[in-house]
This record gives C-alpha cells, sequence and structure tokens, in this order.
C-alpha cells in the first residue's frame, strides 16, 4: 500500500491537502522579496489579485491569458522567455503546463498513475467541456500526490476507500469519478486490464433541499450590481446552468422571433427558449454592454474588456452580494436595521425554476434534463402544502 496509506500519516491526510495551497501562494511571493520594497508590494499585490489558489507557482494572469513566469535556471526549458504564454483559458494552459514538464515518451502504455494523469490531461482533457475541463484538473491536483506514484495495476479498490474515507462526502465521489475516468483510459493504453475503480461504491449523497421563496430573492437583489441582477432575471427566466448563461453570446438570440437558443450541455439537447418576458430580460443584459466598455464582445454577459466572466471572477462578484445580503444593517445607536438574510447559493436558483414550473415536464424540459427523475430527486424543492384529514 502507498506511503499516503501508512496509519501513521492518515492523521496528517486532511491537514497536509488543506494547506497545500497555502504554501502554493507564499512559494510564489517568496522571489519578488529579492526586488525593492515597493516593488516587491507591487508584485505580491499583482500576484493575490490575479490567480486562483490552486494554480501552481508562479502562474499569473496577464492581458487576457496566463502565463509562466520560469526561474532563471529553467528558461532553456520555456524557449529562454521570462514570460511564457500558456493559454487564454485554464484548460489550454493546464494541458500546455503539463506536456511541457512532464513530457511523455512515446505512445506506450503510463506505468505510474502520475504519468496516466499527465497523458490524460495532454490527449483527453482538451475534448471536454470547459467547465468539466476545470473540475478534473482540481481533482486530479488532488489525486496526483496520492496515487501518482503507484502503478496502474497496483491500484485496488481498498485504496480509493481509505482516500475516500478521508475526503468530504460528495467531494470524494467527484474525485473518485475523476480516477475512475482516468483508469478507463489506462484500460485503453494496455497499462491495466479492468478498472477496478468502478467496483467503488459511491458515498450516499444527500439531495440538497433549499428552496429560495420569492420574498428572498427580492430582498437579496438591491444588494447585486448591475451586472448580477441581468444574471439573476434571465435565470429565474430559464434556469440555465451558471456555465451556460456566461458563456452565452449575442448571436445565440434572435430578436425577429424573440427566441434564445441555447447549445447542449453535457448529454442534452439545444433548447430554445421563448416568451414574452425573455426579450425584456436579454435587453437588459444588451444594456449592461453598452458604451466603450464591451466595444467588439461577442458575449451577452460581458466583462469590462467584453470577455466573459471566468469561474473565479463571477463566484467573487455572487458571493460580494451574499455577504451583504447576509450581514445585518446596524445604525450608529448600535440598534438593529434590518435582520441578515439566509444564505443561498447560485445553484438554487436553477432549483427555484424548476419547483417553479407548471409541471415537472416543464420543469425537465426547461432544465434541459434528459430524464425526468433527474430533476424530481434534486430540483424540484417546494414545500408541499398537505390539508390535514377533516374527522368531522
Amino acid at each position: 500500500m502507498g506511503r499516503w496509506f501508512e496509519p501513521s500519516r492518515r492523521s496528517h491526510f486532511i491537514k497536509d491537502l488543506a494547506i497545500s495551497h497555502t504554501n502554493r501562494l507564499s512559494h510564489a511571493i517568496a522571489p519578488v522579496s529579492r526586488l525593492g520594497l515597493q516593488s516587491a508590494a507591487t508584485s505580491i499585490e499583482v500576484l493575490r489579485m490575479s490567480r486562483p489558489s490552486h494554480w501552481p507557482p508562479r502562474w499569473v494572469r496577464k492581458n487576457g491569458a496566463i502565463f509562466y513566469r520560469p526561474r532563471p535556471a529553467d528558461r532553456d526549458q520555456w524557449d529562454g522567455k521570462t514570460w511564457f504564454r500558456l493559454g487564454a483559458t485554464e484548460a489550454e494552459a493546464w494541458s500546455n503546463w503539463h506536456q511541457r514538464i512532464e513530457p511523455r515518451a512515446g505512445d506506450g502504455a503510463p506505468t505510474t498513475i502520475g504519468g496516466a494523469f499527465t497523458r490524460y490531461i495532454a490527449e483527453v482533457m482538451p475534448t471536454l467541456a470547459p467547465r468539466t475541463q476545470l473540475d478534473y484538473q482540481k481533482a486530479i491536483n488532488v489525486l496526483r500526490p496520492v496515487f501518482g506514484h503507484m502503478r496502474p495495476a497496483a491500484l485496488k479498490p481498498r485504496h480509493v476507500y481509505e482516500f475516500m474515507s478521508h475526503r468530504p462526502r460528495v467531494t470524494g465521489n467527484r474525485e473518485k469519478a475523476t480516477l475512475s475516468a482516468v483508469m478507463s483510459y489506462c484500460v485503453r493504453w494496455g497499462a491495466i486490464d479492468r478498472n477496478l475503480v468502478k467496483e467503488v461504491r459511491r458515498n450516499r449523497e444527500i439531495p440538497r433541499d433549499r428552496y429560495v421563496t420569492d420574498d428572498e430573492l427580492a430582498a437579496f437583489l438591491p444588494h447585486c450590481n448591475a451586472m448580477l441582477k441581468a444574471y439573476v432575471g434571465l435565470k429565474m427566466l430559464t434556469g440555465l446552468r451558471q456555465g451556460q448563461l456566461l458563456a452565452l453570446k449575442r448571436s445565440n438570440w434572435n430578436a425577429d422571433k424573440g427566441e434564445l437558443t441555447v447549445p447542449a450541455a453535457k448529454q442534452g439537447r439545444t433548447v430554445i427558449y421563448s416568451g414574452g418576458a425573455l426579450a425584456d430580460a436579454v435587453n437588459a443584459c444588451f444594456a449592461l454592454n453598452a458604451g466603450e466598455r464591451a466595444i467588439g464582445s461577442l458575449y451577452l454577459i460581458a466583462g469590462r474588456r467584453g470577455a466573459s466572466y471566468s469561474q473565479d471572477g463571477f463566484r467573487a462578484i455572487w458571493q460580494r452580494a451574499m455577504r451583504k445580503f447576509t450581514t445585518p444593517e446596524i445604525d450608529e445607536a448600535g440598534r438593529v436595521i434590518r435582520e441578515g438574510g439566509p444564505r443561498f447559493t447560485e445553484h438554487d436558483l436553477r432549483a427555484k425554476v424548476a419547483s417553479d414550473s407548471e409541471s415537472l415536464e416543464a420543469a425537465s424540459k426547461r432544465l434541459g434534463h434528459q430524464q425526468q427523475s433527474t430533476t424530481k430527486r434534486s430540483y424540484i424543492r417546494r414545500p408541499v402544502t398537505v390539508q390535514v384529514l377533516d374527522r368531522a
């Protein structure tokens, strides 16, 4: 069994994972301390503002792309550049990163699970949806230190069960699914004969039951900026996923027909939305993009430079509004003017759309689900009102 599963190390397992991202930021900031105090402070601030916590050290977002700043001793590996462009998207950056730091020798079967991760990122990951790529990459960042040194044939179900016992219930399921996907390709590549990870049972997940009331949503909106208000307005009509909404382009809207065409997501089909209120919601998004800030933007909901919002960028905006909503307002005398509202997630709004739909069939179509059972199990959350039995 791998060294990460020795009994003496189990108590430190979660702690090691939790502090890894903090250490990465520390390593990224350390080199700039050799600069002058003013430039060091500026560099630290740039790094803090422009790089998510799960990025490797020395990754920086600059001019709409992701760059790596190699150390002087490593620049030969990076074409002699001080700023090496990894890609415009995070998925492209991860692919180029792993091809550079861990080049694969030939097309032979990977000899370690770490090698399988690298080959999967380079060959398979680019074919997945952008959101799936990011989710898989985050999972691989956790899985690689644990299983990367092992031979594919040495991985047994007991190892995966041990790993999942140290992880949050839902997160462990997602990471196990990522590992299973990689091991399935190990079968294809000839490294193993059978994917034993498929035999590992998932943790039982309890569907979320948070239902956002109309009053709660109305109280939340005043704390949102103009972009978020327009976003929520369109979300409450369509129930689209966050990734779908942020990826919508101006060309998806047909003003003559009053139709919004949304490309298929996952294994679903393309959905065309229509309705009287839809035009007002779309026009509210267009109004955001008026002026110089989004000239030439292709996106319906565009950022200040006309690009679409990243997942991390949108999350920051949502969390800022939610903090304002949930924080009580207190006057100078210390009296509570307004109680803080109950927290809810952006995804809870998708469930509200399903719950408020006229029927299960309509909710399933609106959310783009292939099976109504998915909608019923996870998205229908409105409390049921039942009349008591009349025994008179």
